[in-house]
């Protein structure tokens, strides 16, 4: 696909930067367009260092080299950015619900109508900017801080950490947000059938991980496993499933009798651990996520639509694991079983990759277990950025 090139100064609405479009409607394949524009406007943005061109190489990294997804970005200043998503892969039922989605976000797009081969138009009305970042707690979720900076890195810690993610949950099949914090203790959105079958398969490969760590560690071990859970049913439900996959399949039963292992059976459910906010978001369908995590790549102070932003999480991650890390002695092994954006997040700020807010490329499935790492090279080998499908 030929990219649609916007081109936007000053001031300019979006009835206007439509005309500078330089490629033509029938370059454009006539199945699945969609396209968005939005104008994000920041106020003091002193998370910024960088000119206008780095912020469009960085907004550009998350876009696939495909017919399916380009986005092209021309910037009029540091303060104000328009850009043009034009995807077959989102579809057009997220897209149709973001102008009533507008107000109250750090999104803004003036007056105008753009148009793909009838296929979807959107129609922004006209909304005033608000600077991002202005309240010192969520405004949907007072228990949410809004964090202007990314936290220090995490220190070295004296315990192995690994990383479980929740199996198939039923709000994952059902396509929705599940992030609400009344859900903390509640039995909502727990695993299906096959979440269960997940978390009891991840059991392997955890004990897999922690021998190579007992084997090749330098911290020593103590051979005691602990297992810390979000306190979300779908996360908890998971760590007993994994604990229970310890127990239950022989072969597993008999590396851990092998290798001395002492599994603690408590789960320890760990506020911190919880899953990202998503703000008004929330209880929407998964394909909303692509108003957030693109934008997650080039700001991640930014809380647009309520969210919690990368920095936000990245903080109470920190937190937590500091937290934990003090209640043991040295040479334990750690599991922290929680949640995809939650892991991602602490998966690449634990390893030191230079912009935590892209963290979606380095996605967890269902039951999935990763060593937390602590420096790049642990990290899995990125993938471009995909819209979530119902049932992860």
């Amino acid at each position: 696909m030929s990219p649609i090139l916007v081109e936007a100064t000053s001031g300019m609405g979006l009835a206007s930067a439509q005309k500078t479009r330089t490629t033509s409607e029938r370059a454009l394949p006539k199945r699945k367009a969609r396209l968005v524009l939005l104008q994000i406007r920041f106020g003091d943005l002193t998370e910024f260092r960088g000119d206008s061109a780095t912020l469009g190489n960085s907004l550009l990294k998350w876009q696939r080299p495909s017919s399916e997804s380009t986005m092209k970005a021309f910037f009029s200043s540091a303060m104000s950015i328009a850009f043009v998503i034009i995807t077959s892969s989102w579809p057009v039922s997220s897209l149709t619900s973001l102008p009533r989605l507008l107000p109250r976000s750090g999104f803004q797009s003036k007056a105008g109508s753009l148009t793909l081969k009838s296929r979807f138009t959107c129609n922004p009305r006209v909304r005033h900017v608000n600077t991002l970042n202005t309240a010192k707690v969520n405004p949907q979720e007072p228990s949410i801080a809004i964090v202007d900076e990314m936290p220090p890195p995490l220190p070295p810690l004296k315990n192995y950490y690994y990383l479980l993610r929740h199996g198939q949950s039923t709000a994952n099949v059902e396509g929705i947000i599940s992030s609400a914090r009344s859900l903390a203790g509640s039995t909502k959105h727990g695993l299906t059938l096959l979440g269960e079958e997940q978390g009891r398969d991840s059991a392997g490969p955890l004990v897999r991980l922690i021998e190579e760590d007992i084997n090749g560690g330098d911290l020593g071990s103590t051979k005691t496993v602990y297992f810390y859970s979000s306190p979300f049913a779908r996360a908890k439900e998971t760590a007993f499933a994994c604990l229970k996959g310890i127990e239950a399949n022989a072969e597993v039963a008999n590396a851990v009798r092998e290798l001395g292992l002492d599994v603690r059976e408590d789960v320890v459910l760990e506020d911190g651990l919880m899953e990202r906010y998503f703000g008004r978001l929330d209880g929407k369908e998964l394909s909303t996520y692509a108003y957030v995590w693109p934008v997650d790549m080039f700001l991640p102070t930014h809380t647009a639509f309520d969210v919690e932003s990368v920095a936000a999480v990245s903080t109470r991650i920190r937190s937590a694991i500091l937290h934990i890390d003090s209640q043991h002695t040295t040479g334990n092994h750690i599991v922290l079983t929680s949640h995809a954006d939650v892991l991602q997040i602490t998966q690449v700020y634990a390893a030191g990759l230079e912009n935590v807010g892209e963290f979606s490329q380095y996605r967890f499935r269902n039951g999935e277990v990763r060593r937390m790492g602590r420096d790049v090279e642990s990290l899995p080998e990125a993938v471009p950025l995909q819209p979530p499908r119902r049932g992860e």
